[in-house]
Protein backbone atom coordinates (compact mmCIF):
# COMPACT_ATOMS: atom_id res chain seq x y z
CA UNK A 1 0.00 0.00 0.00
CA UNK A 2 0.97 3.20 -0.88
CA UNK A 3 1.86 5.88 1.91
CA UNK A 4 -0.51 8.99 0.47
CA UNK A 5 -2.82 10.08 2.84
CA UNK A 6 -7.02 9.26 2.76
CA UNK A 7 -8.50 12.20 1.34
CA UNK A 8 -11.81 12.80 2.89
CA UNK A 9 -13.81 12.83 -0.41
CA UNK A 10 -12.13 10.05 -1.98
CA UNK A 11 -12.99 8.15 1.34
CA UNK A 12 -16.88 9.22 0.48
CA UNK A 13 -16.20 7.68 -2.73
CA UNK A 14 -15.20 4.15 -2.01
CA UNK A 15 -17.66 3.88 0.84
CA UNK A 16 -20.59 5.11 -1.92
CA UNK A 17 -19.53 1.95 -3.80
CA UNK A 18 -19.98 -0.65 -1.05
CA UNK A 19 -24.15 0.31 -2.23
CA UNK A 20 -23.96 1.18 -5.77
CA UNK A 21 -22.25 -1.77 -6.84
CA UNK A 22 -30.85 -10.67 -10.65
CA UNK A 23 -30.32 -14.06 -9.22
CA UNK A 24 -34.06 -15.67 -8.01
CA UNK A 25 -32.59 -18.22 -5.46
CA UNK A 26 -30.08 -18.23 -2.44
CA UNK A 27 -26.36 -18.61 -3.93
CA UNK A 28 -25.00 -21.87 -3.57
CA UNK A 29 -22.32 -22.11 -6.42
CA UNK A 30 -19.01 -20.57 -5.06
CA UNK A 31 -15.41 -20.36 -6.53
CA UNK A 32 -11.98 -18.65 -5.55
CA UNK A 33 -11.18 -15.54 -6.54
CA UNK A 34 -10.94 -15.44 -9.98
CA UNK A 35 -8.37 -12.82 -9.48
CA UNK A 36 -6.31 -14.71 -7.59
CA UNK A 37 -5.21 -11.19 -5.54
CA UNK A 38 -7.32 -12.55 -2.45
CA UNK A 39 -8.38 -15.67 0.05
CA UNK A 40 -12.11 -14.43 -0.84
CA UNK A 41 -14.56 -17.00 -2.14
CA UNK A 42 -17.22 -15.24 -4.79
CA UNK A 43 -20.53 -16.90 -6.44
CA UNK A 44 -19.91 -18.04 -9.44
CA UNK A 45 -20.22 -15.90 -12.72
CA UNK A 46 -20.16 -12.52 -10.89
CA UNK A 47 -17.23 -9.67 -12.13
CA UNK A 48 -14.40 -9.24 -9.92
CA UNK A 49 -12.72 -5.64 -9.99
CA UNK A 50 -9.67 -4.90 -8.14
CA UNK A 51 -8.53 -1.37 -7.92
CA UNK A 52 -6.01 0.95 -5.80
CA UNK A 53 -6.05 4.93 -5.61
CA UNK A 54 -4.39 6.86 -3.13
CA UNK A 55 -3.91 4.27 -0.75
CA UNK A 56 -7.28 2.48 -0.57
CA UNK A 57 -7.34 -0.85 -1.89
CA UNK A 58 -10.66 -1.67 -3.53
CA UNK A 59 -11.91 -5.28 -4.18
CA UNK A 60 -15.61 -5.66 -5.78
CA UNK A 61 -17.47 -8.70 -6.68
CA UNK A 62 -20.66 -7.62 -8.86
CA UNK A 63 -23.36 -9.42 -9.72
CA UNK A 64 -24.37 -7.66 -13.14
CA UNK A 65 -21.99 -4.50 -13.50
CA UNK A 66 -24.41 -3.07 -15.59
CA UNK A 67 -27.47 -2.71 -13.23
CA UNK A 68 -26.28 0.26 -10.46
CA UNK A 69 -28.52 -1.20 -7.77
CA UNK A 70 -26.80 -4.48 -8.36
CA UNK A 71 -25.60 -6.98 -5.79
CA UNK A 72 -22.26 -6.32 -4.70
CA UNK A 73 -19.39 -7.91 -2.19
CA UNK A 74 -16.96 -4.73 -1.51
CA UNK A 75 -13.93 -5.13 0.80
CA UNK A 76 -12.12 -1.69 1.01
CA UNK A 77 -8.29 -2.05 2.83
CA UNK A 78 -6.37 0.84 3.79
CA UNK A 79 -3.67 1.74 6.57
CA UNK A 80 -5.25 2.60 9.54
CA UNK A 81 -4.98 6.15 11.19
CA UNK A 82 -5.47 8.49 13.66
CA UNK A 83 -8.79 8.59 15.77
CA UNK A 84 -10.24 5.94 13.12
CA UNK A 85 -13.30 4.11 14.27
CA UNK A 86 -16.57 2.08 13.19
CA UNK A 87 -18.32 5.31 14.29
CA UNK A 88 -16.31 7.22 12.05
CA UNK A 89 -17.04 5.49 8.84
CA UNK A 90 -20.95 5.28 9.80
CA UNK A 91 -21.10 9.04 9.72
CA UNK A 92 -19.72 9.30 6.74
CA UNK A 93 -22.46 6.52 5.01
CA UNK A 94 -24.84 8.85 7.30
CA UNK A 95 -23.98 11.43 5.45
CA UNK A 96 -23.76 10.25 1.60
CA UNK A 97 -27.06 7.94 1.47
CA UNK A 98 -30.18 8.60 1.59
CA UNK A 99 -32.10 7.65 4.83
CA UNK A 100 -29.19 5.07 6.12
CA UNK A 101 -29.79 3.39 9.29
CA UNK A 102 -28.06 0.74 11.35
CA UNK A 103 -30.88 -1.94 12.29
CA UNK A 104 -28.53 -4.38 14.62
CA UNK A 105 -24.66 -4.33 15.80
CA UNK A 106 -22.87 -7.08 17.24
CA UNK A 107 -19.24 -6.23 18.62
CA UNK A 108 -16.81 -9.03 18.41
CA UNK A 109 -13.95 -7.20 20.06
CA UNK A 110 -12.70 -3.73 20.49
CA UNK A 111 -11.99 -3.77 17.02
CA UNK A 112 -14.36 -6.24 15.07
CA UNK A 113 -17.87 -4.61 14.26
CA UNK A 114 -20.77 -6.32 12.46
CA UNK A 115 -23.49 -4.50 11.22
CA UNK A 116 -27.32 -5.00 9.69
CA UNK A 117 -28.51 -1.46 7.68
CA UNK A 118 -30.32 0.20 5.51
CA UNK A 119 -30.92 3.39 3.36
CA UNK A 120 -32.45 4.05 -0.30
CA UNK A 121 -29.96 4.53 -3.38
CA UNK A 122 -31.97 6.31 -6.34
CA UNK A 123 -35.28 5.78 -5.07
CA UNK A 124 -33.96 2.08 -4.15
CA UNK A 125 -34.54 0.69 -0.70
CA UNK A 126 -31.54 -0.94 -0.37
CA UNK A 127 -30.57 -3.74 3.14
CA UNK A 128 -26.88 -4.28 3.61
CA UNK A 129 -24.62 -5.55 6.00
CA UNK A 130 -21.10 -4.18 7.23
CA UNK A 131 -17.72 -5.75 8.71
CA UNK A 132 -15.14 -3.26 10.31
CA UNK A 133 -11.98 -4.76 10.82
CA UNK A 134 -9.10 -3.40 12.80
CA UNK A 135 -5.90 -5.83 12.23
CA UNK A 136 -3.04 -4.48 14.62
CA UNK A 137 -0.43 -6.58 13.39
CA UNK A 138 -0.68 -5.49 10.18
CA UNK A 139 -1.68 -1.60 10.74
CA UNK A 140 -4.69 -2.13 8.16
CA UNK A 141 -8.22 -1.69 8.21
CA UNK A 142 -10.53 -3.31 6.84
CA UNK A 143 -14.23 -2.91 5.71
CA UNK A 144 -16.63 -5.05 4.32
CA UNK A 145 -19.98 -5.44 3.04
CA UNK A 146 -22.65 -6.95 1.05
CA UNK A 147 -25.76 -4.96 -0.45
CA UNK A 148 -28.84 -5.35 -2.57
CA UNK A 149 -32.31 -4.45 -3.45
CA UNK A 150 -34.19 -5.46 -0.33
CA UNK A 151 -35.70 -8.03 -1.28
CA UNK A 152 -33.36 -9.46 -3.90
CA UNK A 153 -30.71 -9.24 -0.82
CA UNK A 154 -32.84 -11.85 0.88
CA UNK A 155 -33.48 -14.01 -1.67
CA UNK A 156 -29.71 -14.27 -2.24
CA UNK A 157 -29.38 -15.48 1.35
CA UNK A 158 -29.43 -12.22 3.44
CA UNK A 159 -26.15 -11.57 5.80
CA UNK A 160 -24.96 -15.09 4.75
CA UNK A 161 -23.43 -14.13 1.70
CA UNK A 162 -20.75 -11.51 3.07
CA UNK A 163 -19.15 -13.90 5.73
CA UNK A 164 -19.11 -17.20 2.95
CA UNK A 165 -17.37 -14.50 0.93
CA UNK A 166 -15.16 -14.04 3.80
CA UNK A 167 -14.91 -16.94 5.26
CA UNK A 168 -15.81 -15.57 8.30
CA UNK A 169 -18.50 -16.74 11.46
CA UNK A 170 -21.57 -14.92 11.26
CA UNK A 171 -22.48 -13.20 14.79
CA UNK A 172 -25.91 -12.44 13.43
CA UNK A 173 -26.76 -16.22 12.79
CA UNK A 174 -28.98 -17.40 15.76
CA UNK A 175 -29.09 -21.18 15.71
CA UNK A 176 -26.09 -23.12 14.96
CA UNK A 177 -26.06 -25.89 12.19
CA UNK A 178 -25.60 -29.41 13.52
CA UNK A 179 -21.80 -30.69 12.74
CA UNK A 180 -21.78 -32.56 9.85
CA UNK A 181 -18.12 -34.12 8.73
CA UNK A 182 -16.59 -32.02 6.24
CA UNK A 183 -15.57 -33.11 2.63
CA UNK A 184 -12.27 -34.35 2.21
CA UNK A 185 -9.84 -31.52 0.98
CA UNK A 186 -9.87 -30.76 -3.07
CA UNK A 187 -7.01 -33.36 -3.82
CA UNK A 188 -9.85 -36.13 -3.21
CA UNK A 189 -7.34 -37.59 -0.61
CA UNK A 190 -10.10 -38.51 1.82
CA UNK A 191 -7.34 -38.83 4.42
CA UNK A 192 -7.03 -35.58 4.46
CA UNK A 193 -9.69 -32.45 4.98
CA UNK A 194 -9.82 -28.97 4.47
CA UNK A 195 -9.09 -27.85 8.21
CA UNK A 196 -9.59 -24.23 7.31
CA UNK A 197 -13.05 -24.83 6.49
CA UNK A 198 -15.40 -23.81 9.35
CA UNK A 199 -17.41 -27.17 8.87
CA UNK A 200 -14.16 -29.08 9.73
CA UNK A 201 -12.92 -26.90 12.81
CA UNK A 202 -17.11 -26.84 14.00
CA UNK A 203 -17.60 -30.62 13.66
CA UNK A 204 -14.19 -31.37 15.61
CA UNK A 205 -14.62 -28.78 18.54
CA UNK A 206 -17.68 -30.35 19.33
CA UNK A 207 -16.79 -33.82 18.34
CA UNK A 208 -13.80 -34.32 18.93
CA UNK A 209 -11.74 -35.85 21.74
CA UNK A 210 -8.83 -34.86 24.44
CA UNK A 211 -5.98 -37.12 22.80
CA UNK A 212 -3.42 -38.76 24.44
CA UNK A 213 0.20 -38.84 24.42
CA UNK A 214 0.24 -41.89 21.69
CA UNK A 215 -2.12 -40.33 19.73
CA UNK A 216 -0.76 -36.94 19.27
CA UNK A 217 3.14 -38.50 18.37
CA UNK A 218 3.99 -37.59 15.08
CA UNK A 219 3.59 -34.46 12.57
CA UNK A 220 1.07 -32.01 12.20
CA UNK A 221 0.69 -29.69 9.03
CA UNK A 222 -1.67 -27.04 8.83
CA UNK A 223 -1.56 -24.73 5.54
CA UNK A 224 -3.82 -22.40 3.97
CA UNK A 225 -3.48 -21.38 0.48
CA UNK A 226 -4.49 -17.78 -0.35
CA UNK A 227 -4.51 -18.59 -4.11
CA UNK A 228 -7.35 -21.67 -3.22
CA UNK A 229 -8.98 -20.00 -0.32
CA UNK A 230 -8.52 -23.82 1.38
CA UNK A 231 -6.03 -25.75 3.05
CA UNK A 232 -3.20 -27.43 1.21
CA UNK A 233 -4.23 -29.86 -1.60
CA UNK A 234 -1.58 -32.90 -0.19
CA UNK A 235 0.13 -32.93 2.85
CA UNK A 236 4.13 -33.61 2.70
CA UNK A 237 6.09 -34.30 5.44
CA UNK A 238 8.33 -32.25 7.26
CA UNK A 239 7.74 -29.67 4.70
CA UNK A 240 5.04 -26.83 4.36
CA UNK A 241 3.93 -26.29 1.13
CA UNK A 242 0.84 -23.24 0.13
CA UNK A 243 1.94 -21.52 -3.01
CA UNK A 244 2.70 -18.23 -3.11
CA UNK A 245 0.89 -16.87 -0.80
CA UNK A 246 -0.12 -18.28 2.21
CA UNK A 247 0.70 -19.70 5.80
CA UNK A 248 1.47 -23.14 7.40
CA UNK A 249 2.06 -24.61 10.88
CA UNK A 250 4.27 -28.06 11.34
CA UNK A 251 4.24 -29.16 14.95
CA UNK A 252 6.03 -31.97 15.82
CA UNK A 253 5.64 -34.05 18.79
CA UNK A 254 7.88 -36.85 19.73
CA UNK A 255 8.25 -39.71 22.38
CA UNK A 256 10.49 -38.00 24.72
CA UNK A 257 8.40 -35.35 25.21
CA UNK A 258 10.05 -32.76 23.28
CA UNK A 259 8.40 -30.79 20.04
CA UNK A 260 9.15 -28.85 17.64
CA UNK A 261 7.10 -26.28 15.54
CA UNK A 262 7.84 -24.16 12.30
CA UNK A 263 5.52 -21.31 10.87
CA UNK A 264 5.96 -19.77 7.77
CA UNK A 265 3.99 -17.12 5.86
CA UNK A 266 4.03 -15.10 2.74
CA UNK A 267 1.46 -12.37 1.67
CA UNK A 268 1.62 -9.34 -0.64
CA UNK A 269 -0.98 -6.53 0.47
CA UNK A 270 -1.35 -3.42 -1.61
CA UNK A 271 2.26 -4.23 -3.26
CA UNK A 272 4.42 -4.57 0.24
CA UNK A 273 6.03 -8.26 1.10
CA UNK A 274 4.89 -10.08 4.18
CA UNK A 275 7.00 -12.62 5.26
CA UNK A 276 7.45 -14.69 8.58
CA UNK A 277 9.66 -17.98 8.71
CA UNK A 278 9.92 -19.25 12.65
CA UNK A 279 11.16 -22.52 14.33
CA UNK A 280 10.80 -23.20 17.95
CA UNK A 281 11.70 -26.32 19.97
CA UNK A 282 11.46 -27.27 23.57
CA UNK A 283 9.56 -29.83 25.46
CA UNK A 284 5.53 -30.12 26.15
CA UNK A 285 3.08 -32.19 28.22
CA UNK A 286 -0.67 -33.49 27.78
CA UNK A 287 -2.97 -32.14 30.64
CA UNK A 288 -6.41 -33.19 29.74
CA UNK A 289 -8.04 -31.80 27.19
CA UNK A 290 -4.87 -29.18 26.76
CA UNK A 291 -1.07 -29.56 25.52
CA UNK A 292 1.17 -26.90 27.59
CA UNK A 293 4.32 -26.17 25.33
CA UNK A 294 7.15 -25.23 27.11
CA UNK A 295 9.55 -23.46 24.46
CA UNK A 296 13.00 -23.46 25.17
CA UNK A 297 13.93 -20.78 22.12
CA UNK A 298 12.71 -19.23 18.84
CA UNK A 299 14.71 -17.79 16.17
CA UNK A 300 13.50 -16.88 12.58
CA UNK A 301 12.92 -13.45 10.60
CA UNK A 302 10.46 -11.24 8.90
CA UNK A 303 10.50 -9.28 5.67
CA UNK A 304 8.13 -6.73 6.21
CA UNK A 305 8.21 -4.44 2.95
CA UNK A 306 11.85 -5.82 1.65
CA UNK A 307 13.03 -4.98 5.57
CA UNK A 308 14.39 -8.28 7.03
CA UNK A 309 14.84 -8.13 10.74
CA UNK A 310 16.11 -11.19 12.68
CA UNK A 311 14.63 -12.13 15.71
CA UNK A 312 15.76 -14.86 18.72
CA UNK A 313 13.91 -15.44 22.02
CA UNK A 314 15.62 -18.25 24.61
CA UNK A 315 12.79 -17.67 27.21
CA UNK A 316 9.62 -17.71 26.00
CA UNK A 317 6.28 -17.94 27.53
CA UNK A 318 4.40 -21.36 28.43
CA UNK A 319 1.81 -22.00 25.83
CA UNK A 320 -1.40 -23.77 26.33
CA UNK A 321 -3.58 -24.93 24.13
CA UNK A 322 -6.77 -26.57 23.39
CA UNK A 323 -6.44 -29.73 21.61
CA UNK A 324 -9.46 -31.56 19.99
CA UNK A 325 -8.38 -34.94 17.92
CA UNK A 326 -10.83 -36.66 15.69
CA UNK A 327 -11.80 -40.65 16.20
CA UNK A 328 -8.99 -41.44 14.04
CA UNK A 329 -6.33 -39.55 14.99
CA UNK A 330 -6.03 -38.00 12.04
CA UNK A 331 -7.13 -34.24 12.02
CA UNK A 332 -7.02 -32.13 15.15
CA UNK A 333 -7.88 -28.58 15.89
CA UNK A 334 -5.85 -26.32 17.96
CA UNK A 335 -6.88 -23.53 20.20
CA UNK A 336 -4.80 -21.62 22.18
CA UNK A 337 -2.95 -17.59 22.52
CA UNK A 338 -1.35 -16.49 19.25
CA UNK A 339 2.43 -17.03 19.26
CA UNK A 340 4.41 -13.78 19.37
CA UNK A 341 5.89 -13.55 16.17
CA UNK A 342 2.27 -15.02 14.23
CA UNK A 343 1.16 -12.90 11.72
CA UNK A 344 -1.97 -14.80 11.13
CA UNK A 345 -3.63 -14.66 14.53
CA UNK A 346 -6.98 -13.57 15.43
CA UNK A 347 -8.30 -11.30 17.93
CA UNK A 348 -11.32 -12.16 20.44
CA UNK A 349 -13.59 -10.14 21.81
CA UNK A 350 -11.28 -8.75 25.09
CA UNK A 351 -8.36 -7.91 22.42
CA UNK A 352 -5.88 -10.85 22.68
CA UNK A 353 -4.41 -12.77 19.71
CA UNK A 354 -5.11 -15.82 19.43
CA UNK A 355 -4.88 -18.74 16.68
CA UNK A 356 -7.16 -21.38 15.54
CA UNK A 357 -6.14 -24.07 13.21
CA UNK A 358 -6.73 -27.19 12.02
CA UNK A 359 -4.21 -29.89 11.26
CA UNK A 360 -4.07 -33.00 9.19
CA UNK A 361 -1.54 -35.51 10.37
CA UNK A 362 1.39 -36.66 8.09
CA UNK A 363 2.67 -39.80 9.07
Amino acid sequence: MTNKSLHPFHLLICLSMLFSNSSLAQITDWQVDPTNTTQYQVPRGWKVNVSQEQGVYVWQAMEDPTNPLGADISVLTMQDFPNSSPTFFINQLESTIQGFQILETKQVSSDEYHYQASGKMEGAQISCNLIFLRDRNSQFLYLASFSAKQQHYQRLGGPTILYRALQRINPFATDAAPPVAPAPAPSGNTDVWNMQSLEAQNYLRTQGLAPQKNALLGEWLQAFSYQTGTAAQDIVSGQISFGERGYGHLLTFKADDTYQLTYKYNSVSQGCKYQADFFEKGRFSIQGQQVVLYPSRYEGTYNICNKVSPETNTNPPTRYFDLYLDQEGKRLLVIGPALEYSISSETDANGNNYIQEGFNKTQ
